[in-house]
């Protein structure tokens, strides 16, 4: 069994606090109705784990996961809102992303004690809101720097290995001497090629039958 006793929404370096899924709720519903019609990327550290619990509030128009319940983004029904995954965009812990990124502020650590039991009316001291606070912020700051290359939110990359993808898809792109020298080295055209490789995959087939 669990209960929520805080949840955290940062829009640019505001962070916004509440403590009980009813006021996650209203607040999803006072972001929908101020910015009717324009689609919102949140960014979620590990959004595979507050999944769990989010299911059970919010219904979803679409799931996209590595896996069961591996989430990299899904998109909410009722809202024009969708979710992505920063665990999956990094690969490293949040602790590691100001380090690594030179990021203007830093995740606090030993300020909020996880063996204590909290509930939404649990007090909660200056300083643990504060651990709280820098955690959106770091994602905050990490995605600034991110739209500083990619300009617009909807190209970022959902997984770590999208960034190398599109750094080597830029630079073939640019280099026409290196994309002439691979098409000439294809000695057949697409629709034999598809066949070929069809035919690859039953032979491989046939061969773990056998």
């Amino acid at each position: 069994m669990s209960t929520m006793y805080i949840w955290m929404f940062s829009i640019n370096e505001l962070v916004y606090y509440g403590r009980t899924w009813e006021e996650f709720i209203q607040f999803l519903n006072l972001l929908e109705n101020s910015t009717s019609g324009i689609k919102k990327y949140v960014f979620v550290h590990n959004l595979s784990f507050e999944f769990d619990f989010l299911r059970n509030a919010i219904k979803y128009k679409s799931v996209f996961s590595r896996k069961a319940r591996k989430v990299i983004k899904c998109e909410l029904l009722d809202y024009n809102i969708e979710f992505r995954c920063t665990y999956y965009m990094t690969n490293v812990k949040l602790e590691r992303l100001p380090e690594l990124y030179n990021l203007p502020v830093q995740k606090l650590s030993g300020t909020l004690d996880y063996t204590k039991i909290r509930h939404s009316e649990s007090y909660l001291s200056k300083d643990e809101l504060q651990y709280c606070e820098n955690d959106c912020l770091v994602i905050y700051y990490y995605i600034k720097l991110q739209l500083e290359q990619f300009k617009n939110v909807n190209r970022l990359p959902l997984t770590s290995t999208g960034f190398v993808r599109k750094e080597l898809k830029t630079r073939i792109y640019r280099n026409y001497k290196y994309k002439n020298k691979v098409k000439r080295s294809i000695n057949t055209n697409g629709h034999i090629f598809n066949l070929l490789e069809s035919a690859f995959m039953r032979w491989l087939y046939s061969c773990k039958l056998d």
